[in-house]
């Protein structure tokens, strides 16, 4: 496991699970992207979500906060369908925000996994109803 972030594909359920925490440098940054791809082929047949915990991350430098944008981007493209955050101060709300401007209704944050996940699998109901 890379010292500042997990990746783990729940493929029965359609959730990418992340964990990032830290003060990135170019190079991690670069790594995550790597495996984030591999990921998202494993999702790629399906409409999937995303759960990111976020805390214990800080804020990231312009070029880091670009290549995670990029992830983003393209994980919309592999079929991302919402993403959940896990935030535990403003500053790493802001962040997200700042890396990842979005809608509402596709992308939140919240306070705990707990209610993150419960979030996701109320809006993957609402998927299959309509």
């Amino acid at each position: 496991m890379d010292p500042s972030f997990q990746i783990d594909v729940d493929e029965e359920n359609g959730i990418l699970r992340i964990r990032g925490w830290g003060v990135w440098n170019v190079a991690l940054a670069e790594s995550y992207r790597e495996a984030m791809f591999r990921a998202f082929t494993r999702l790629r047949s399906r409409r999937w979500s995303v759960l990111s915990n976020r805390t214990g991350s800080y804020v990231q430098s312009e070029a880091v906060a670009e290549i995670v944008r990029d992830v983003m981007e393209r994980a919309s493209e592999a079929g991302r369908v919402r993403s959940a955050l896990i935030v535990d101060s403003a500053t790493a709300l802001l962040q997200w925000r700042r890396i990842h401007p979005g809608n509402e209704a596709v992308q939140k944050a919240f306070p705990d996994e707990a209610t993150a996940l419960a979030w996701l699998k109320s809006e993957a109901k609402k998927d299959v109803s309509a």
